[in-house]
């Protein structure tokens, strides 16, 4: 496998961890509201939900990183020799 193909391999992942995220986003803001309906202590839901963000944050840092290294890849072999 050629390192284009691995890093290929590697947005895919990048790709799946960021839909993972979004929709345990929505999961726990979901939460998050039934909490506040029933007037329960939010601060531990809201902290988490803070976390995720920032974790989904850094998923899109990462993702960026792996597409600018594919392109990095695609145009060194599309580079007359």
């Amino acid at each position: 496998m050629n390192e284009l193909s691995i890093e290929e391999r590697h947005l895919e992942e990048a790709d799946a961890h960021i839909r993972r995220a979004v929709q345990s986003i929505a999961e726990q803001e979901q939460i998050f509201l039934a909490v506040a309906e029933n007037s329960r202590d939010r601060t531990e839901a809201h902290r988490l939900l803070a976390v995720m963000r920032q974790t989904l944050e850094q998923f899109h840092a990462h993702q960026r990183l792996i597409a600018e290294r594919i392109h990095a890849l695609t145009r060194d072999h599309r580079a007359p020799p």
